[in-house]
């Protein structure tokens, strides 16, 4: 079984995906920032290269996989495993995790996004 986990970044999904892991330790446990720090560059380009990674290893893995929004990393991987998939969405409300973002959790990971905090919440909320 699959498990994905989405909410907007800083939304608690980490600590949710790896209370989960500690509960099943036979699970795998990945996060698409891991990808990202692996194979991206902060270019769109690397960007689609992370998401590609980290859909492939969905593909192959069953455990807990969290990644921020409802982009094309969702829909994807909704479409793609839709028979064998559990997701869970992260509700919190937006200027909560914007306060939490600017407490500077996101430095370091290439993300190919610039604006500001609000403008990054918004792009990720799940709809």
């Amino acid at each position: 079984m699959t498990v994905s986990i989405f909410g907007c970044p800083n939304a608690g999904k980490t600590a949710l995906r790896k209370a989960l892991a500690e509960r099943h330790p036979g699970m795998a446990s990945y996060c698409i920032d891991d990808f990202r720090m692996r194979y991206g560059d902060g270019t769109t380009a690397g960007e689609f290269l992370a998401q590609r990674h980290f859909l492939e290893t969905m593909d192959k893995e069953s455990g807990f996989y969290e990644s921020s929004g409802a982009g094309l990393v969702a829909q994807d991987a909704l479409d793609l495993f839709v028979d064998n998939h559990r997701v869970v969405v992260v509700d919190t409300p937006e200027d909560v995790c914007v306060s939490r973002i600017r407490e500077g959790k996101y430095d370091g990971i290439p993300f190919p996004f610039s604006g500001s905090d609000e403008e990054y919440i918004y792009r990720c909320t799940i709809s």
